[in-house]
């Protein structure tokens, strides 16, 4: 886990080509090897970062498809490329096959491929829309023994979806931990390789793994979670994951070394990376900083062994996911006099009121935040909680900044990692004070003096670039600003009040934004003034549009009296509140209360055209309509069974016929038949036997009839053949 950091706060597309230095690329001619070929690539950089000094990140690609490539060179990209588009070409044995399946064997191998050319840009922001993982777990039968059982293993993993789940603050609707562990023998990596954690076969090591799960999405939201025991690294090294754009939607790879003493803050920490977050170091930063982890109160810094328990999540961070709450974090900013601001601060831990409070520090132009840990909640059991701690880290008011450079870091005062009631800290420049006047397990009340500076000289204007439609993500942009901003704060408005979490330089409107006036605010500060905020003019987010990729279909036999169904339409994608009502129509008219998916034709849709209407809704969206294929309704078809007789077949007797069941409704009638020749005058269900019939087989035969329905009848069995004595049989 060396150094990793996006410049999240960069503003501008950034774009880098490199080009192989061989051109070609086919074997020279009577070379003997396999043809190569020159195959097309794009999708998202991801990046396992070096974990010592001794060793390089890796990279690799995950393709629009879904699969992974594993890049040969470490010259494509830096590590803070991470989660940026890779658009580019690679070279692959093709022999007899065709690129898409050389592409395809790449990818399944993850053997390494050489990059020919490359582009890579800045990726469109993720929406903002909760996501659902699955978490996998795997552990190599033949690297020795884990150090607990499954069940203790599986229990902990629970623990560190739940942990995520809280942190992510809605981001991420559901976390679906693993139910097992699959073992398997492992060959891609050994142990006296560093089984992954440390050179450069950690993407073979979780492709081999992650082929345990074919249903599994890891380019998509899951997330594998690779065991191996504590005898694969000595030393520091204590897990890996991979890396890819700032989302809380992302899925990836992590391998943990495992050890009861420190497995779930590992796991929480690879995971962090998994969602792009980089590590939280340990300032000063000038230019790099004093330690790489040294930050104890994130989460994403070092792992303090018999400490398991995760932090919450530091400001900074949740101002990157763009996931802070309204009221949870303010701005302070500096005027043309000195201001000394009051404010009590929660704990960073809880879940409501002020949490936070930031400026920009006028002699460096750093962002900066100001957070309280209390040791309470989610904080409870961490490092910084305990006597062990006092003497370095403790409880109290802590100070992180943000760079686009160094990313983030605790910023302390001296040997002083956080103040307490009674204590005072300056800041770089000596021009902004901070002073905690007042603590306790709820909370701390700090003042913060930030000096009088000349205002901005040409603060510039902001725009909204992009079309402001619902899902679709439209950007902030500067122009004009004299001298250039070192830092911008973002806050995007909605009818003039502020958006909880819309605070980067992109936004994905959702459905609440469409229809009032969308505005975006920017903050530039700069050292030596007063930070200036512009807004921008207000556009109008439009409706999204739902699009249709099939129409309704009516399923089933359109006849009277058998019930149809109204089969959905299918779309693009289903936005949340989606809503779905149905309206069956007969040559074109609505049919009065007929709006369930279900309908069961009468007889007056005989002939008819009938047709089901769905009428598509979802907040923000425009409606849509849609209708399905008309079908002619046919004549229904009775529902009969055989009638039976009863009585004794004896001249002088009567013979009584039971039709059984019918369809409701039907009127029925019968006729009698002796021999074959129908007895004139039968028409009810009795019939006296007369000496005529002395010696006669009889038989009788229902007929039904009903609005709508095709004619049916039924026959019943014919009696014995003598007709003088016996009981009423059931001959052929």
């Amino acid at each position: 886990m060396r150094r990793l950091w996006r410049a999240h706060l960069r503003r501008a597309c950034t774009v880098l080509t490199l080009l192989a230095a061989a051109a070609g690329s086919t074997p020279a001619a009577g070379a003997a090897g396999p043809t190569m070929a020159r195959v097309r690539v794009s999708g998202t950089l991801l990046v396992a970062p070096a974990e010592s000094a001794e060793s390089a990140p890796s990279f690799a690609v995950r393709t629009d498809d879904g699969g992974l490539l594993v890049l040969a060179s470490t010259d494509v990209a830096a590590e803070d490329q991470a989660g940026m588009r890779f658009t580019g070409a690679v070279s692959l044995p093709v022999g007899h096959q065709s690129a898409q399946a050389a592409l395809d064997a790449a990818q399944r191998t993850l053997a390494p491929v050489r990059v020919l050319s490359a582009r890579l840009s800045a990726a469109p922001a993720p929406a903002a829309t909760a996501s659902t993982h699955r978490w996998y777990a795997a552990a190599p039968s033949n690297f020795g023994a884990l150090d607990q059982t499954d069940a203790a293993l599986l229990d902990e993993i629970g623990q560190m979806a739940t942990y995520w789940e809280s942190q992510a603050d809605g981001a991420i609707a559901d976390i679906v931990p693993p139910t097992g562990i699959a073992r398997y023998t492992a060959t891609a990596t050994s142990t006296a390789a560093g089984c992954g954690l440390t050179g450069s076969d950690f993407w073979a090591a979780v492709g081999e793994a992650a082929a345990l799960f074919p249903a599994a999405s890891f380019g998509g939201g899951d997330q594998l979670i690779l065991l191996m025991p504590s005898s694969c690294v000595t030393g520091g090294v204590a897990g890996r994951g991979s890396v890819g754009g700032l989302s809380f939607g992302n899925g990836g790879y992590t391998i943990d070394r495992h050890s009861s003493s420190i497995f779930k803050q590992t796991l929480a920490h690879e995971l962090g990376h998994n969602y792009g977050f980089g590590h939280a170091r340990l300032g000063p930063c000038a230019p790099t900083c004093a330690t790489e982890y040294g930050d104890y109160y994130s989460v994403m810094g070092a792992v303090v062994s018999g400490f398991p328990q995760p932090t919450a999540l530091s400001t900074p961070y949740r101002m990157l996911q763009g996931i802070t709450d309204a009221g949870e974090v303010e701005t302070l900013l500096s005027a043309d006099t000195a201001t000394t601001y009051t404010r009590t601060l929660s704990g960073r831990s809880g879940g409501t009121g002020l949490r936070s409070v930031g400026f920009v520090d006028p002699s460096t132009g750093h962002t900066m935040y100001v957070d309280y840990r209390s040791g309470t909640g989610a904080d409870s059991g961490t490092y910084y909680t305990t006597g062990a701690a006092a003497s370095s880290f403790r409880k109290g008011v802590v100070v992180e900044e943000v760079t686009s450079s160094t990313g983030i870091a605790l910023v302390p005062d001296g040997t002083t990692k956080a103040l307490v009631a009674g204590e005072s800290r300056s800041f770089a420049g000596g021009d902004v004070t901070l002073s905690v006047t007042a603590m306790s397990s709820a909370s701390a009340t700090v003042e913060l003096t930030l000096p009088g500076l000349p205002a901005y000289p040409t603060p510039g204007t902001v725009s909204i670039n992009g079309v402001a439609r619902l899902g679709s993500t439209v950007t902030a942009g500067l122009s004009g600003q004299g001298p250039a901003p070192t830092a911008v704060g973002y806050q995007w408005l909605s009818a003039g009040t502020p958006i909880p979490g819309a605070t980067a330089a992109s936004f994905t409107p959702g459905p609440e934004q469409v229809g009032p006036p969308l505005s975006v605010a920017a903050t530039v500060s700069a050292p030596g003034y007063a930070p200036a905020t512009v807004t921008s003019s207000a556009v109008t987010v439009a409706p999204g549009t739902l699009t249709l990729t099939a129409l309704p279909v009516v399923s089933g036999v359109a006849r009277v009296g058998s019930p149809v169904t109204c089969e959905p339409p299918a779309l693009a994608r289903t936005p949340d509140g989606l809503a779905l009502a149905v309206t069956w129509r007969r040559d074109g008219t609505p049919l009065p209360g007929a709006t369930a998916d279900t309908y069961l034709p009468v007889a007056a849709d005989l002939a008819g055209s009938l047709a089901c209407v769905v009428d598509v809704t979802a907040p923000g969206y425009t409606p849509v309509t849609a209708t399905s294929d008309a079908v002619t309704v046919a004549l229904g078809r009775l529902s009969t069974q055989r009638p039976t007789l009863a009585g004794t077949p004896r001249v002088g007797r009567v013979l009584r016929a039971d039709p059984r069941t019918w369809t409701d409704g039907a009127r029925l009638r019968f006729r009698w038949y002796a021999d074959g020749t129908r007895v004139r005058g039968a028409h009810g269900r009795r019939l006296r036997l007369t000496a005529a019939m002395r010696g006669t087989r009889v038989r009788v035969r229902v007929v039904g009839a009903l609005e709508g329905y095709a004619r049916a009848s039924r026959q019943s069995r014919r009696t014995p053949e003598s007709a003088s004595a016996g009981p009423v049989g059931a001959g052929p």
